[in-house]
């Protein structure tokens, strides 16, 4: 009896010898490739800050849309050679990664949080892609650009000092001008932006001159390339040179008037007597 109980036990721990499975000996899945293209929606978002024209905006994006089923057919690819039946997989893997993904983790039986964040992502990235805004710009857009937009952006002012950098040119104008609030006005020519801006002012000995300042927006409907200041111009006069400069040293700056434009610039009021320090 014994020996039947102790052939039997024998025959039972060999049993389970030959059928025990070694975890370590089990193909891995990696899912690496998949949450690379879960994050590629944001990484391509991200990109997009160094495409400086429509060009290599559309080369940003067409790396995303290639890569995307690139990656799932050969992922798709990888799952067939571990024996599992990827037959209905094989044409979506390329046409809709998005969906691909989610019957990817019903299939492996995982959580379908990679999935998730990929339609997150995706979603995001269709809205708020450079093309996408370009449909939602309008004259108001350029204003704020301008109006919000620090001095040390504009090409005349690049290389200011650090303690001037900080200076927006909305709110230096408005400081300079005598109603406190500019007025903005947008015209287009072909890719460039023309916002005027204008008001009045006071400046050395005249009083009530029409200030009127010029930007120019280059803006190929994808990626502002740059801010420049086009002409400046005091009661009608184009000022250059010198001129120009120092005005708008007084204006963007907050420097001190050197008081050489008083007989450049015919006051409207002859009678008054103001002058700014």
């Amino acid at each position: 009896m014994l020996t039947k109980v102790s052939i039997y036990i024998k025959m039972e721990n060999q049993y389970y010898q030959d059928n025990m499975i070694d975890l370590n000996e089990l193909p891995k899945i990696r899912s690496g490739a998949m949450w690379y293209v879960a994050i590629l929606p944001v990484l391509a978002l991200y990109l997009e800050n160094y495409a400086i024209n429509k060009w290599l905006g559309i080369l940003v994006w067409a790396f995303a849309l290639i890569s995307c089923p690139v990656i799932c057919y050969r992922d798709m690819r990888a799952l067939e050679k571990l024996g599992l039946n990827c037959q209905n997989l094989k044409i979506i893997s390329v046409v809709c990664p998005l969906l691909y993904m989610y019957k990817r983790c019903r299939l492996l039986k995982q959580s379908s949080i990679m999935a998730v964040f990929f339609t997150i992502f995706t979603v995001y990235a269709v809205l708020q892609n450079g093309f996408a805004v370009s449909l939602r710009v309008d004259d108001q857009t350029f204003i704020n650009q301008v109006k919000y937009n620090y001095v040390a952006n504009i090409d005349e002012f690049s290389d200011i000092s650090a303690d001037k950098s900080s200076n927006i040119i909305g709110e230096q104008i408005d400081a300079f001008i005598n109603e406190d609030k500019a007025e903005y006005r947008v015209s287009a020519d072909g890719d460039l932006r023309y916002i005027t801006v204008s008001g009045s002012c006071d400046y050395d000995t005249v009083s009530g001159a029409e200030l009127e300042i010029v930007f120019i927006i280059d803006y190929d409907c994808y990626a502002f390339k740059s801010l420049e200041l086009d002409s400046v111009s005091l009661s009608g006069q184009a000022l250059e040179g010198e001129k120009r400069q120092e005005l708008l040293d007084v204006i963007f700056l907050n420097k001190k008037s050197s008081g050489s434009y008083g007989d450049s610039v015919s006051p409207k009021d002859s009678s008054s007597q103001y002058k700014t320090a």
